[in-house]
């Protein structure tokens, strides 16, 4: 009797367990990129599958990471209900996207682009450029510091410049700037 009770309660168990699921191949007719859904049209023409998920994961869990196919592309999604579907897989992929929480999301684009959060910081400097160009900016001051320390009489009377010791005041113990120590190397490009 209490043999055949556990089989009951462990088959009812399992009943409730149970996810009957169907992969289904189709073709993207439509992304929204907003709401991380798309719309697949089978490739047996079935009934169109709406707002087939492609983050797959319920809620807002505040991270993930979302495959956005292109428009018109190969995709195999997995059916899990009459109303729940999620992409799977895809033949050609418009973008992906990385977020974690609110902080921080990387979008990656099939032109090549990378954009970190909305991208509105600009593009990535490269520091082997920006390390000549500000090399050229500390040769020009140098020289400038040079002429500051030259001494300079007046004309006419040959007394020492004022303007001259001015300035070789105000710069005085100023140095450039040190470059050679300002790189990331665990982000590159």
């Amino acid at each position: 009797m209490v043999a055949a009770e556990l089989r009951r309660m462990l088959e009812q168990f399992i009943d409730k367990r149970t996810v009957r699921a169907f992969l289904i191949e189709g073709k993207v007719t439509e992304i929204d990129k907003e709401n991380k859904v798309c719309d697949v049209l089978p490739l047996d023409s079935q009934a169109p599958f709406q707002d087939v998920r492609l983050l797959p994961l319920s809620g807002s869990g505040g991270f993930g990471f979302t495959l956005y196919p292109k428009k018109d592309t190969n995709v195999t999604i997995l059916k899990k209900t009459d109303t729940e579907a999620f992409l799977i897989s895809c033949q050609e992929i418009e973008s992906m996207e990385l977020f974690v929480g609110d902080q921080f999301k990387l979008e990656v684009k099939n032109n090549g682009d990378c954009i970190f959060n909305d991208g509105s910081n600009g593009g990535l400097i490269i520091v082997d450029k920006l390390q000549q160009q500000v090399a050229k900016n500390s040769q020009l001051l140098q020289k400038i510091m040079t002429v500051f320390s030259t001494p300079v009489n007046e004309a006419g009377n040959g007394a020492p410049s004022v303007f001259q010791q001015a300035l070789n005041a105000a710069t005085q113990g100023s140095q450039t700037a040190d470059l050679s120590n300002i790189t990331n190397d665990k982000i590159k490009h």
